[in-house]
């Protein structure tokens, strides 16, 4: 897996998409700092996005909703959807799979890789987060948009939860992204593959009328540790959304083991 992990560090997409990662909170942290937080209309509920200077930990908190739901998963796709389908449309996979290596160890080293590089990608968007908003706005306490506050300790045990929640739920994307990436020879596709399953599924899930059926979609529990921000948190709500993640990610892996163990090799 590190002989693969190094040679994804090497690309120049690689590295772009890592300082993106750091840019984003960079610029939000400016954009606080200079321009303050949006103001709260009378007689209403304070939102992350209104509280989001009042703390490094509030700060952090707000990046996270803001990238977590579609351009995380798009981070996970990018990565996975490069493993197979990269090597076919470079020409490189017949040279892989002709070296005295079974198919599933070498797909399981890309997986492997594409773990690394996602939660690597979270954790510095999360550090840098941290420290611009340590930076802009001072460690303190986080407010709550329902009130009250969560101490700042506290609150980064619950940080660090709520960012092992998301890597989690990212994690049937990755999968679906490595499926595609097993069929097709174009990235671009099992990348785009795997975003749209994302975008589509959180567009149903916006549908009212679909009741509890909703729960069957991979995006339906994606902001559920949001309530571990609240008093008391709700560390239970958590559960269905590890549990689905657990099952849609290997049944997708099991499909694409199955597929590219058998898959004839012609590129």
């Amino acid at each position: 897996m590190w002989d693969e992990l190094g040679r994804q560090m090497t690309r120049r997409r690689t590295r772009w998409v890592l300082v993106v990662m750091a840019a984003i909170p960079l610029f939000l942290a400016a954009v606080y700092a200079i321009r303050g937080a949006p103001e709260l209309a009378p007689n209403s509920t304070p939102q992350l996005v209104h509280l989001a200077d009042t703390s490094a930990l509030a700060f952090t908190v707000f990046v996270l909703y803001l990238c977590a739901p579609l351009l995380l998963v798009a981070v996970a796709a990018l990565f996975a959807g490069d493993a197979v389908a990269g090597e076919a449309s470079w020409g490189t996979l017949r040279y892989l799979l002709a070296a005295p290596v079974p198919r599933r160890w070498l797909l399981a080293r890309k997986l492997g890789a594409t773990l690394v590089l996602t939660t690597g990608a979270l954790v510095i968007m999360v550090g840098v987060a941290l420290l611009s908003g340590w930076a802009a706005f001072g460690w303190a306490p986080i407010e709550t948009p329902v009130g009250g506050t969560v101490a700042a300790g506290d609150g980064t045990q619950r940080l660090l939860l709520a960012c092992a929640y998301i890597l989690v739920t990212l994690l049937p994307f990755i999968a679906i992204a490595l499926l595609l990436s097993t069929r097709v020879d174009s990235p671009l596709a099992a990348v785009g593959g795997s975003v749209g399953a994302a975008v589509l599924s959180q567009i149903i899930d916006v549908v009212p009328t679909l009741g509890s059926a909703r729960a069957v979609l991979p995006t339906h529990f994606a902001l559920e540790w949001i309530d571990l921000f609240v008093d008391p948190p709700d560390r239970l709500g958590l559960a269905p959304g590890v549990l689905q993640g657990v099952i849609v990610s290997l049944a997708a892996l099991g499909a694409a083991w199955g597929y590219f163990a058998r898959r004839d090799i012609t590129s």
